[in-house]
């Protein structure tokens, strides 16, 4: 019930974003409501993930475990080439020992959940056009849950959002350096590379069929392709039991021809070429879904792009001119959110669900 209650607690604090009067008035000053907004959410979210047992989370005994060994380790040295974290990248097992020198796990959960919440309330504050819609289905589709469980990816991610705002603000050198600072932490992310020149790339009638035919090509050569994707995956890690099937696929196709319908709409003032950025991303995602679904090993690493339609939805559907067009996707997106929640994130083997603290006992 934890993510529900999430949910309904992003829907109380609508009125701080839409009527920022009365922050005005408690202030006696002028005050953004959306960002009081998304601070409140930004606290909410990350006290709920840094106060989690060991039992939230598939991986989180086993970081809990390599935390402690970093602790007992006497050396930097000898906790790199130890086996025990073999084939753990340098940034995160600096960051893990740094923290095991004074501090225990939880705070080292507090310091991973500002690291991956903040970048993201970042993101969304800057470029969503409805925060709650974002948050909703940051949470639905199971990336908050993700953020407790796949913890070096996660920073990576949340490195790779601040990496998109140096993008956007034309920050080349910056955005560079936060790609490799977030290889540090997990190789996948080298695949978030090519996002700071999308948007350079314009919007042509050729645009469909090249994607269509990328995508063919990913099929029929996707074992191939994940021969050389997985050397971005240490590991190999389990997905939910239908992530990787035709119905999830369907929906993100139906995302991506959406963007492309309303394209004009979805383009329309976009100075900066964020919302261009965006559809290209969606793309990309369902481009490499083919590949990636063949194995669960290299699984995550479309969430670098797929992310992004917490920005790219919520855009699409304020853009729409029809009020009735405008509700019915809307809703649509809702009822597609509240299944998968429901399916694939609470009832998941990952154990996003049911949600312990950390003082209470997990059995």
């Amino acid at each position: 019930m934890v993510y529900w209650g999430l949910i309904l607690f992003f829907a109380l604090f609508i009125w701080v974003e839409r009527y920022s009067f009365v922050i005005d008035s408690i202030q006696k000053k002028s005050a953004n409501g959306r960002k009081v907004y998304c601070i409140i959410v930004a606290i909410a979210l990350i006290l709920l993930s840094f106060l989690r047992s060991d039992a939230v989370g598939k991986d989180t005994q086993m970081y809990h475990i390599l935390f402690e060994y970093a602790k007992e380790s006497p050396s930097f040295y000898e906790l790199m080439h130890s086996w025990k974290s073999g084939g753990t990248e340098i940034g995160y097992l600096a960051m893990e020992y740094i923290i095991s020198r004074f501090a225990g796990f939880q705070f080292h959960l507090l310091l991973v959940a500002i690291i991956t919440i903040v970048p993201t309330m970042v993101l969304i504050y800057k470029y969503s056009d409805n925060c709650f819609f974002s948050l909703f289905l940051f949470v639905a589709f199971g990336y908050y849950g993700f953020f407790m469980n796949g913890i070096r990816q996660s920073i990576a991610m949340g490195i790779c959002f601040l990496a998109y705002i140096c993008a956007r603000e034309k920050k080349p050198r910056l955005f560079l350096l936060l790609i490799a600072l977030a290889v540090l932490f997990h190789k996948s992310a080298i695949v978030f590379f090519p996002v700071y020149w999308l948007s350079k790339i314009k919007i042509n009638k050729y645009i469909p069929y090249i994607f269509c035919g990328t995508v063919g090509v990913a099929f029929c050569l996707r074992k191939a392709l994940f021969v050389f994707l997985n050397m971005f995956s240490r590991q190999v890690y389990s997905s939910t039991s239908d992530a990787g099937g035709v119905r999830m696929y369907l929906f993100m196709l139906f995302t991506i021809i959406l963007l492309w319908v309303y394209r004009k709409s979805f383009l329309k003032d976009d100075s900066d070429g964020n919302n261009l950025s965006l559809l290209y991303m969606t793309a990309i995602a369902g481009i490499m879904w083919p590949v990636v679904s063949a194995n669960s090993a290299v699984f995550r690493l479309y969430y670098y792009y797929h992310a992004f339609f917490i920005l790219s939805v919520p855009g699409l559907i304020s853009r729409i001119e029809k009020k009735w067009t405008k509700i019915a996707i809307g809703m649509f997106f809702v009822v597609v959110g509240c299944y998968y929640l429901q399916a694939y994130v609470v009832h998941s083997d990952l154990n996003y669900a049911p949600y312990y603290f950390f003082w209470s006992s997990s059995a």
